[in-house]
């Protein structure tokens, strides 16, 4: 039995003659809210999709609420949710109607209660009956939060969840963010916003050259003086 719900170790990945993760260690337990920083390239987008199954590592294990992720990719793939730089929504669909196809996907039943919960939260319920073409950058963005939650995720992976959204909606995620430390779910979201990422995390991670440069839990962090500190790392 693994003691931490997330295991990371020794993992490893490249790209041609490129190294993108360079022998990560990471241990999270369950209910951990995590922030991932790191600039551009720096490999957080390729963790997110090794964990999440999308990809596979060079090197290395994982485990995930004790699946061994290279054996037990369908029973992982049920207990996690997944926010990525592509919104997988079908354009001539409605906002519902996406929704409830991803919620059947997961043989989900009675969704549509808990589709409009979901909606009502992020702040789209009005958007309901829209079709996404007809939809903006954000509001996309936000069907996909909810798209990503259709089935109430045990874990949730959260690939610059604020892109694109305006302060409204980046409200609306903070207030999701807080949820889901209620609900004891375990989260791991990347961004490039220290302030945002900082503000219901429990974990700090940053992410430089396919290494980890800081891995604290937040009652370690200064979080007056972490802009620097973060500069720092990363130089």
């Amino acid at each position: 039995m693994n003691n931490s719900y997330i295991k990371i170790d020794t993992l490893s990945k490249s790209f041609g003659f490129k190294k993108v993760l360079d022998g990560i260690n990471l241990q999270f337990e369950k209910g951990d809210f995590v922030t991932l920083f790191g600039p551009n390239g720096a490999g957080k987008t390729t963790l997110i999709r090794i964990l999440s199954t999308i990809l596979k590592s060079d090197e290395g294990n994982i485990t995930i609420s004790d699946y061994d992720i290279k054996k037990n990719v369908s029973d992982i793939r049920k207990i996690i949710g997944l926010l990525s730089h592509e919104n997988f929504l079908y354009q001539n669909l409605t906002v519902t109607e996406n929704l409830i196809f991803f919620a059947k996907l997961y043989n989900v039943k009675n969704s549509e209660e808990s589709i409009s919960y979901k909606l009502n939260k992020i702040g789209i319920y009005s958007k309901r009956n829209e079709l996404i073409r007809n939809l903006s950058s954000g509001m996309k963005q936000r069907v996909s939060i909810v798209r990503s939650l259709v089935h109430d995720p045990e874990i949730i992976f959260l690939d610059e969840p604020f892109v694109g959204l305006d302060i409204e909606g980046s409200e609306y995620l903070l207030e999701l963010f807080s949820e889901f430390k209620k609900e004891n779910k375990t989260a791991l979201v990347t961004t490039h916003d220290l302030r945002l990422g900082l503000h219901e995390c429990t974990k700090v991670v940053v992410i430089n050259k396919g290494q980890i440069r800081f891995n604290e839990i937040i009652e370690n962090v200064d979080v007056n003086s972490f802009e620097s500190t973060y500069k720092s790392l990363i130089a």
